[in-house]
């Protein structure tokens, strides 16, 4: 929604803080989407670290806003003092999708619920997520487990070749992928990326460790590899 004047981008965001400090004043916010967006708007979600509470000074405000009809779009502006990720679906796509599509709405904050539908919603995915996620066939692990042996080759070749830049994207590419694999491999859901390493930190530490001396040292090519090299072994070690 780019041809929201900036103003009202500001005026927006200081409205949705607002409201997550006085939840009673939401119906000005729903008015304000409603005029500024041309929609009817029946349901508002606050989700991630400032729903929960553990936001830094970088943490974006994410919101989903449900609306009766119309198409999917989106709000993102970085221009305030607080990022703004808004996303707008119509309501009856969100309902109608599976539930672990919408993981990243647990421990969300509803602000809005016109239709009363919404919380029901967050209750059934709250209980989704008490319960493991689908389990990794051992075929799918096997590939995985190619799949970073044949990356982690790719990465010492271009460091061999100096190709810093692309040694760099494998490896962004092999955190990625691993380190959501490694919560799905012990029953977890990967929550947030925030939420995920602050787990490893305190229940896994030479996994943290691993990623702090990748996130210290990417021009010490051995120290890179040997540490991606520690990652892939954590992430498909067999549990006790």
């Amino acid at each position: 929604m780019d041809t929201i004047p900036k103003p009202y981008i500001h005026q927006l965001t200081s409205l949705f803080l607002g409201v997550i400090r006085r939840p009673e004043n939401v119906l000005e916010l729903v008015q304000f989407l409603n005029t500024s967006l041309a929609v009817e708007v029946v349901g508002i979600i606050i989700y991630g670290s400032r729903a929960k509470g553990i936001e830094s000074e970088a943490s974006d405000l994410d919101v989903l806003v449900t609306i009766a009809e119309g198409k999917s779009t989106g709000i993102w502006d970085d221009s305030a003092a607080v990022p703004l990720d808004i996303y707008v679906e119509p309501q009856h796509t969100v309902l109608d999708s599976p539930r672990a599509n919408w993981s990243h709405l647990a421990g969300g904050q509803l602000l809005f619920d016109k239709s009363g539908k919404l919380a029901p919603f967050l209750s059934e995915l709250h209980e989704l997520l008490s319960e493991s996620p689908p389990s990794i066939s051992p075929e799918e692990r096997g590939r995985l487990q190619v799949w970073s042996r044949r990356m982690l080759r790719r990465i010492k070749l271009a460091h061999e070749q100096y190709d810093q830049p692309l040694a760099q994207f494998y490896a962004a590419q092999v955190i990625t992928q691993l380190i959501p694999l490694y919560f799905q491999l012990r029953g977890m859901w990967f929550r947030s990326p925030k939420e995920a390493f602050a787990y490893l930190r305190q229940n896994e530490p030479q996994l943290s460790h691993a990623m702090q001396l990748l996130s210290l040292s990417m021009q010490d090519t051995d120290l890179v590899n040997q540490s991606l090299q520690r990652v892939v072994e954590i992430c498909f070690s067999e549990q006790p």
